[in-house]
């Protein structure tokens, strides 16, 4: 693996990822301090995994990630706190959101049963769906951002 950072647009592009991006910036912006994603959930599963990852789109259409954070989570209301950061965002540049149900290697699958990941076996696994609600009461995301000049 290349050292540094690495383009996640074919990431992004996954059918089982989702993506929340936002316009173009019209400003420098100054993001720093800590990231969290508040979630809001339904799913028939009694527990499930959230992967989220906070990413800077280049004009270019590059994809850097600026932090991420993992959170075991059951339906209803989680909070996935995210690595603290730093970056001065570019006029043109926008904010991605990226959500994934797991993270492995990284983290044991999840069966999705209620069982812990590493008492579930194989016969435990199966497909987890959920539905992040979105909107006034639903998910959002808490940045540290600031106009650059300030």
């Amino acid at each position: 693996m290349p050292v540094g950072p690495v383009d996640r647009s074919r990431t992004d592009a996954r059918s089982d990822i989702a993506t929340f991006t936002t316009p173009p910036l019209a400003a420098s912006h100054l993001l720093a301090g800590e990231v969290r994603c508040r979630f809001v959930v339904r799913s028939p599963h009694p527990s499930f995994d959230l992967h989220a990852v906070l990413s800077r789109v280049a004009t270019t259409g590059q994809v850097h990630t600026l932090a991420e954070g993992y959170a075991a989570a059951r339906p209803g209301e989680t909070t996935v706190p995210m690595r603290a950061t730093c970056a001065r965002l570019q006029p043109g540049e926008a904010l991605r959101l990226s959500v994934a149900l797991s993270c492995f290697p990284a983290f044991p699958l999840n069966p999705g049963t209620g069982v812990s990941p590493c008492d579930a076996t194989l016969a435990d696994m199966g497909v987890t769906t959920v539905h992040i609600l979105t909107g006034e009461d639903g998910t959002s995301l808490h940045l540290p951002l600031s106009p650059a000049g300030e």
